[in-house]
């Protein structure tokens, strides 16, 4: 009976703790695509504008030594963050239009970018 009370107070502290667990933001986050540009010159000018956020949130939380950081949850959190509160439509939309994988990977590179970019 004290088991089965204990593993009830235990899942009943779990329940109560997530609720208070912030929501990591969804790939899928809402983004004025008006404001999306899709000319090489300003992809390659919004991509550099959102690897110094990442490099700035990597810096800030410490992890050094790898380049993906897609499953750092401080990373993720003060980059998306960031991005929200610069107020750059088109950076905004730039940040949500990459994949998960490549929007937190230092080292993306032109071809994994040209998929944004309409003849």
């Amino acid at each position: 009976m004290k088991k089965m009370l204990f593993a009830l107070g235990g899942v009943a502290a779990f329940v109560a703790a997530s609720a208070f667990v912030p929501q990591v933001a969804s790939a899928s986050e809402p983004y004025e695509a008006s404001g999306f540009p899709h000319d090489k010159a300003s992809i390659l000018a919004l991509n550099d504008k959102q690897l110094s956020i990442l490099r700035r949130a990597v810096r800030y939380c410490g992890t050094f030594g790898r380049t993906r950081h897609n499953r750092d949850f401080c990373v993720l959190t003060n980059t998306d963050l960031d991005v929200r509160q610069s107020g750059d439509k088109a950076l905004i939309a730039f940040h949500w239009a990459l994949p998960v994988t490549d929007r937190y990977d230092e080292r993306r590179s032109w071809v994994q970018l040209k998929r944004l970019i309409k003849p």
